[in-house]
């Protein structure tokens, strides 16, 4: 079970993947992204998408698998394996001020 955490914990799990980003984003400091929220699995909450990553390709990684996700945004929390709380998002009509979060507007 260590062997397994390691690899979590330091995001070589990631190392085998060849996945190629097929969109650009645009990166919105300091903002966040109120509703527009779809369900996934396994989220942390029950009726929003909100998954740890270990970093921002993993991040667009997981919108990029998504059919409903346009943006996501990164929160200034992690999870006790250091990955970074992410919440995934059908748009980004309604962006707002939060400061230490960063929106990605998925482009293209």
């Amino acid at each position: 079970m260590e062997e397994v955490l390691q690899l979590y914990s330091s995001g070589q799990y990631l190392h085998n993947n060849t996945h190629t980003h097929m969109a650009d984003y645009e990166e919105v400091l300091d903002s966040s992204v109120p509703g527009e929220d779809y369900r996934c699995w396994p989220s942390y909450q029950h009726d929003v998408c909100l998954l740890s990553v270990f970093s921002l390709q993993e991040a667009v990684r997981v919108c990029e698998s998504h059919a409903p996700c346009r943006a996501f945004v990164r929160t200034n929390q992690s999870t006790w394996t250091g990955h970074q709380l992410v919440w995934f998002k059908t748009g980004s009509a309604g962006l707002s001020r939060a400061r230490g979060r960063v929106t990605y507007i998925r482009r293209g």
